[in-house]
């Protein structure tokens, strides 16, 4: 369904999603993937989870890059083989935010990974 269109019990639902930024405008997040490809197996699955990892401002996120990347890693060991794919990315207009572009079989699969690994 088109959101335009949606009129629930509550009103018109851009009107109740513009209240939620005082501003209403939105933030713009750019993600740099070396290829266009790499996000959507998670875009495309019948789960698609979008996560975030803030990093501290005291803290160096180049010495951090491998444990960023394993958070994504250890999608992969998700129960039955559940994790379609995806991948992840440091947004470039906030160095300090990892987004991570996770697709699942289910959203059993999805919660039962993210809570016995971990993950996030």
């Amino acid at each position: 369904m088109n959101p335009e269109e949606y009129k629930g019990p509550e009103g018109d639902f851009r009107a109740r999603v513009n209240a939620l930024d005082v501003k209403n405008k939105p933030t713009v997040w750019y993600f740099p993937f070396e290829d266009a490809k790499l996000p959507r197996p998670a875009l495309t699955a019948p789960v698609c989870q979008l996560c975030t990892i803030y990093v501290k401002q005291s803290s160096n996120v180049e010495s951090l890059m491998p444990s960023l990347h394993k958070t994504f890693t250890d999608c992969y060991l998700a129960p039955d083989g559940g994790f379609t794919g995806g991948n992840w990315s440091i947004a470039s207009n906030d160095p300090k935010m990892a987004y991570y572009f996770l697709g699942w079989k289910t959203r059993k699969v999805c919660g039962v990974h993210c809570v016995e690994i971990a993950c996030f």
